[in-house]
């Protein structure tokens, strides 16, 4: 008996809350209302994009599709299948509706997002739908002073392709690629960087991971045997950045130390010896460096005070402290200058660029193809300024030419362009930086011995200049003289 007055209780409190509900909120749902989905911009945009993707936001088209919860119907904006752009407002019966956006870039599927919207009767619902990328891009390439290029995708997989004479391709061949090829299956690599004939890269989880040649320990594995697919570094799980030279090998970890491996016949490992080192070695003891890079057989890092200090060899000044000569080298981090305000550096050949807190560009070293950009091809022993601009926003330094990003997404170069490396469609070299066609979408650029590579805001991939193994990525060994897209 009591089972069953609970059974009755529960049904009349039940019909009493349906009572209550209709009576207070049913005209809520009871006819029609709209929803406002603000694609044109400003502070009411409808749209909730990751970082830096505002920058061509206004560039985008979007397709439209809203479907009731309750029945199932469905809304195509436009209706032809085609793409907008502004603002849509559409009337709907009064419910929730799931409200899927997705945006287009030069035609291109560029991300997609959802959210669910409460319609009610006589008013309007504005969604604002966060989206994410779709991952068919890239986000970061390495070519270094090889013939070869590797990249990892949005996803998080790992590609490279061109020379693989030493397994640098880490497909587990030797054979050159002219497309690009998967690296294994994972998808959890953050970080790769290539040098002359082998790659190191560093995973989400922090492990860090080499291959390729070996002949001077630059995988840091202990041994001086070649590998021909990623070979886990020790069992250390704290490295955060790694830059890759000539056999030697630098990386940062989250402490702020600094290690490096590998051929030391100028001092570029800085461990006030030139003696090759198999494993990871400590760079002095401290832990205040926030960056490095590593050139052909020097190399450049930046504390946490902004203070630049350098070592490796120094033959054409590329050390920056005012001297150079055949031969000559320093076997320990030697501070340059003393400014304080530096921010990126970017150590390549026989040179290096590096840019300040204000903007401004600066580059020393080997300048007989202008790769300098200071108008001359005379060598610099200490930074110079290189033009007057303080609106870059990111250096890569190849063999023997330059390249830039300005904060308008403008890309630049300079320096040797023998082989079209330059992108300008011709072989002549410019001894200023030269704007490389009339587009703002790009995001990162790397330049390598003799080809460059680089990134646009939709995660498409672009490369030019020498081809010869296949380093470009498009199928053939043909040179570019300007960019080409890379893969889809």
């Amino acid at each position: 008996m009591n089972k069953n007055k609970k059974i009755v209780y529960t049904v009349l409190l039940a019909v009493l809350c349906v009572f209550i509900v209709t009576a207070c909120f049913g005209d809520w749902f009871d006819g029609t209302g709209s929803i406002t989905i603000n694609l044109s911009g400003g502070s009411g945009r409808s749209v909730s994009w990751p970082f830096w993707h505002s920058q061509i936001v206004e560039e985008f088209e979007y397709k439209i599709i809203l479907t009731s919860v309750y029945s199932g119907d469905e809304i195509k904006i436009p209706e032809d299948g085609g793409t907008i752009s502004g603002d849509v407002t559409v009337n709907v019966t009064a419910g929730n509706w799931i409200v899927q956006l997705d945006a287009y870039y030069n035609e291109s599927h560029y991300a997609t997002g959802s959210k669910q919207v409460t319609v009610r009767a006589g008013m309007n619902s504005p969604a604002l739908i966060p989206m994410n990328l779709v991952l068919d891009g890239f986000r970061t390439v390495a070519t270094g002073t090889g013939t070869y290029t590797a990249a990892i995708k949005l996803d998080g997989s790992l590609w490279a392709w061109g020379r693989n004479d030493f397994g640098q391709l880490g497909d587990g061949t030797t054979v050159d690629k002219h497309t690009p090829v998967q690296v294994g299956t994972d998808t959890d690599w953050s970080f790769v960087t290539a040098g002359g004939t082998h790659i190191a890269a560093i995973k989400k989880d922090g492990s860090l991971w080499a291959w390729g040649s070996n002949d001077y320990g630059q995988l840091g594995d202990g041994t001086t045997d070649d590998k021909h697919v990623p070979t886990q570094i020790g069992t250390d799980t704290d490295w955060s950045f790694i830059g890759v030279g000539t056999r030697f090998t630098a990386a940062m970890k989250t402490d702020g130390s600094l290690w490096a491996w590998g051929r030391n016949d100028f001092g570029q490992l800085g461990d006030s010896t030139t003696d090759d080192k198999h494993a990871p070695v400590q760079i002095t003891t401290a832990t205040d460096w926030v960056s490095v890079s590593v050139g052909v057989v020097h190399v450049l890092a930046i504390k946490t005070d902004g203070s630049l200090w350098a070592w490796g060899n120094n033959s054409s000044g590329q050390l920056g402290d005012g001297e150079s000569g055949t031969g000559l080298y320093s076997n320990v981090p030697t501070k340059i200058g003393q400014a304080a305000d530096w921010v990126f550096v970017s150590a390549v050949g026989g040179h290096t660029a590096a840019m300040k807190t204000d903007g401004s560009l600066w580059a020393w070293g080997q300048n007989n193809n202008g790769q300098l950009g200071d108008s001359t091809t005379d060598d610099k022993h200490a930074p110079v300024q290189i033009t007057t601009a303080t609106d870059w926003v990111s250096v890569s330094g190849g063999a023997i030419h330059t390249t830039a990003i300005k904060t308008d997404g403008s890309i630049w170069a300079w320096g040797s362009n023998g082989n079209g490396q330059l992108g300008l469609g011709d072989n002549e070299n410019r001894y200023v930086p030269t704007r490389i066609g009339d587009r703002n979408d790009w995001v990162s650029i790397f330049a390598a011995a003799m080809h460059t590579t680089a990134i646009k805001t939709d995660g498409s991939l672009w490369a030019w200049g020498a081809n010869i193994t296949g380093q470009l990525g498009d199928g053939t060994t043909t040179n570019r003289l300007v960019p080409v897209r890379i893969g889809p």
